[in-house]
């Protein structure tokens, strides 16, 4: 999954946000939802200290994951001086007071957090810039993170230790990086420094989605204008550039394709590429995973074997506003394509 920071919704749920409709629906809808009732899931804000809104960023989780695959320790902390709620959520107050109410759903929250898979650390503000928040969503099972944050109040400081295939299937809605065992565990060290309405933090955050893709959809446009491209884009938004005709039928769903390629940003600074250590890749048109954008299943069902194209892929046909193996939100991408073999699962 693609290159990924103050997080809305909740630093897990990025990768539930990847999947973007056509870009006018997706517009349409958005620009159709109430102010009250923004759903605003991976971007985060920050402030400057005049208030100004700062460049949104978005968790890299992605690469937390790999890191979480590469080592991941057996979880053998002693947690018997935690306490535990009747629907087990283990927690530990750091710091606790008794002033101001407890937060809501209705907060955005100013944090200061690790968090670690086990022993290892996964996360830490501390890497990312002040006013690092995030809002207070309803809690996703029975013992959850967001469970434990409605127990706080701000000043407060807590550790919260939570299952941790629980955490990635109903929080992150997403397969584990790798095959957790039983006993596994996440574990949140937080503090609380300031809270806000959710509604206005959300109606910020939101504004600047909203810059951010339009930006988008304006350097996709001058990059057409300026590198005198004719070819008119396909209904979805991608465009179609042939460099080498192949022979033979188009790769269909379903089909098992070989290929090598290239994928760089509108810049020309690469973001993946096969060429690096000449090993092509094979995969199933019509299920690419979620680390392929969405687009290139359309632009293989243009190819034939021998064949070489470049595809324009505008944002929402790549990873849309999340930020993904380190590209940046809203990234537009260009993939060049070798269709080296179709072997075919399809009459």
């Amino acid at each position: 999954m693609r290159k990924l920071l103050i997080i809305v919704a909740s630093f897990l749920f990025l990768l539930s946000c990847t999947d973007s409709s056509d870009s006018k629906n997706n517009n349409r809808k958005q620009n159709n939802v109430s102010e009250e009732n923004k759903n605003v899931d991976t971007l985060s804000v920050s402030e400057n200290q005049n208030g100004e809104t700062e460049e949104p960023k978005v968790l890299d989780l992605g690469e937390l994951m790999k890191e979480a695959q590469v080592y991941n320790p057996t979880n053998d902390e002693d947690y018997s001086d935690f306490e535990k709620t009747s629907t087990g959520l283990l927690y530990k107050f750091h710091r606790q007071g008794n002033e101001g109410e407890l937060l809501t759903e209705n907060d955005a929250v100013e944090v200061e957090m690790n968090y670690y898979l086990n022993k290892r650390l996964l996360f830490t503000t501390s890497s990312y810039p002040k006013n690092f928040k995030i809002p207070i969503e309803e809690s996703k099972f029975d013992g959850d993170f967001y469970e434990g944050l409605k127990m706080m109040r701000v000043g407060d400081s807590a550790s919260f230790v939570v299952p941790a295939a629980k955490t990635f299937s109903l929080m992150m809605k997403q397969t584990p990086p790798q095959p957790l065992r039983d006993g596994d565990v996440i574990r949140f060290d937080i503090g609380i420094l300031s809270k806000e309405n959710r509604v206005d933090f959300n109606k910020r955050v939101y504004d600047r989605m909203k810059s951010l893709s339009e930006e988008s959809r304006n350097e996709f446009m001058v990059y057409v204008h300026d590198n005198n491209i004719t070819q008119q884009p396909l209904a979805s938004g991608l465009i179609v550039i042939p460099i080498l005709d192949g022979y033979g039928e188009p790769a269909r769903t379903g089909d098992v394709v070989t290929v090598h390629y290239t994928a760089t940003q509108l810049d020309g600074t690469v973001y993946k590429s096969t060429r690096t250590n000449n090993t092509p890749v094979v995969w199933t048109v019509g299920d690419l995973g979620t680390d392929i954008p969405r687009g290139i299943d359309e632009a293989l069902l243009r190819m034939r074997e021998g064949s070489v194209m470049r595809f324009l892929v505008p944002s929402h046909l790549a990873f849309g506003q999340v930020s993904f193996d380190g590209l940046p939100p809203f990234a537009n991408l260009i993939y060049e394509i070798e269709m080296i073999d179709i072997d075919r699962k399809t009459k």
